[in-house]
């Protein structure tokens, strides 16, 4: 069943479907699963070096054997919006046939025809109350591929939905605070740079 879209936006219909991931609701994930393959990407929103595009129709794609050889067997997902379910069958597909993990980065909308029920874990993306002080959202914000910039406020919170081998149907479901997202990319990066000196490379940032 094609999925709709739970986003309003005024964004032009040729990059409706191209956002980009900002770097804080990547990094943390990547830090845990060492990305292998960014399964739903285009040249300049991949996330991973290795990564499948719209023109190769990723449905029919063996995600496995695009994974790179010296990083984790796990995939990155942030499909199309207007067409969800697709994307959580291939992956438990891939969970099942080629024992990958893939981590889907979808709205956190529990109330659509697409939500799985056999997936191996649920990660809700939350807000942050500071007792008194300025409250945090945790809704994340999109970038636009065209011009790089935040899409606007979204009207719908975020969740990584996980399909792994051996996990499958336990529906796990965690919170994870949206601080905690830019904090730990704040400190996967710096490790990053670290080992970059020590290694002799030099830093592309």
């Amino acid at each position: 069943m094609k999925t709709v879209s739970p986003f309003k936006t005024n964004t032009p219909d040729g990059i409706r479907n191209l956002w980009r991931t900002p770097d804080y609701a990547f990094v943390p994930l990547d830090g845990e699963f060492d990305f292998g393959v960014d399964v739903a990407a285009s040249v300049k929103n991949a996330k991973v070096p290795a990564f499948i595009t719209q023109e190769e129709n990723a449905l029919t794609v063996n995600w496995a054997s695009r994974c790179l050889p010296f990083a984790g067997r796990a995939a990155w997902c942030n499909p199309p919006y207007d067409d969800i379910g697709p994307w959580l069958v291939k992956a438990e597909y891939e969970a099942k046939a080629n024992a990958l993990v893939t981590v889907l980065l979808v709205p956190h909308t529990p109330d659509s025809g697409w939500w799985p029920t056999r997936a191996s874990e649920i990660r809700v993306v939350t807000g942050v109350n500071r007792d008194g002080k300025r409250n945090i959202s945790g809704r994340i914000q999109f970038l636009r591929e065209d011009t790089g910039k935040p899409a606007g406020n979204q009207n719908k919170g975020s969740c990584y939905i996980i399909y792994g081998p051996g996990t499958l149907g336990n529906m796990t479901t965690k919170y994870v605070p949206i601080t905690w997202l830019y904090e730990e990319t704040t400190r996967i990066n710096e490790e990053r740079k670290q080992l970059e000196l020590l290694q002799g490379i030099p830093n592309a940032s």
